[in-house]
């Protein structure tokens, strides 16, 4: 999907047409909880990110809402990461043993 986004906005750009996509870490929602059996607070530990806090379908909409709008006018070609800089930390994280 990234390298979608790039040729797109490489082919598009010209036409005046922007492409931007948003790779969203993991969501806690029900269905995943239901699939892993697990409660939603073992699951909120599970993805919790450097931030504190886990991501949100609210917080995706946000970002699409964001990237669509005139206010990114000038943005194309990106790939908006949400994951609260989870990937700065990497799996074997302080903060991730304490959980």
């Amino acid at each position: 999907l990234d390298y979608l986004t790039r040729s797109l906005a490489f082919d598009l750009g010209p036409k005046g047409i922007r492409v931007n996509s948003v790779n969203p870490s993991y969501i806690p929602t029900r269905l995943l909880r239901k699939v892993e059996e697990i409660t939603m607070v073992e699951l909120s530990k599970q993805f919790l990110h450097l931030n504190g806090s886990v991501l949100t379908l609210e917080d995706v909409t946000a970002a699409v809402t964001f990237l669509a709008s005139d206010a990114a006018g000038f943005i194309t070609g990106e790939i908006l990461k949400l994951d609260g800089g989870r990937n700065l930390a990497g799996p074997v994280s302080k903060q991730y043993a304490k959980l």
